[in-house]
């Protein structure tokens, strides 16, 4: 596993396949965007319910990574390149920005001396990502938002309630 973390292929091919491409039905049909994660975020946007926790996340976490869509939005998807993803890895995805945990019974010293064998090969970087506490928020906050429905669906209201905790 640790060889597909900091050693990813980040091929074209898996890009087009699982972020976005370009896709027609036929030669007459107009271009659509297509993708793995681009539809997968596009039924998380027509979700209700997932609406409804995205704005909750949005409104705690402000001004930090847990802020974002943690798959990104759908009109963000088709702006992003390969050269994007290859940058964010080299940035993030570095022994220094690393929390590796093990579970189960083996030895110990063995799993270590496996861990360095992927981990000293590699520069330590300074990936400073550390996700930042925010401050509490001096007062209650209330945010309101509207969701998309089909025509034939009926409007559902919903209510979240949220604690930003320290």
């Amino acid at each position: 596993i640790l060889d597909a973390v900091f050693h990813p292929l980040l091929l074209q091919s898996a890009f087009d396949q699982e972020a976005w491409r370009y896709e027609m039905d036929g030669p007459d049909q107009a271009l659509r965007y297509s993708g793995v994660i681009y539809n997968e975020m596009r039924g998380r946007a027509t979700s209700p319910a997932d609406v409804l926790l995205d704005r909750v996340v949005r409104e705690l976490f402000v001004g930090n990574t847990y802020h974002h869509s943690h798959g990104g939005r759908p009109e963000s998807i088709t702006s992003l390149t390969l050269d994007h993803v290859r940058g964010f890895h080299q940035r993030f995805y570095q022994p220094s920005n690393a929390m590796i945990y093990f579970s189960g019974r083996d030895d110990p010293a063995a799993r270590l001396r496996s861990l360095a064998a992927v981990l000293d090969p590699l520069p330590a970087g300074n990936a400073n990502a550390v996700v930042e506490v925010h401050p509490p928020f001096p007062e209650p906050r209330r945010a309101r938002g509207r969701y998309a429905t089909s025509a034939a669906a009926e409007p559902l209201p919903m209510i979240s309630v949220g604690w930003a905790l320290p």
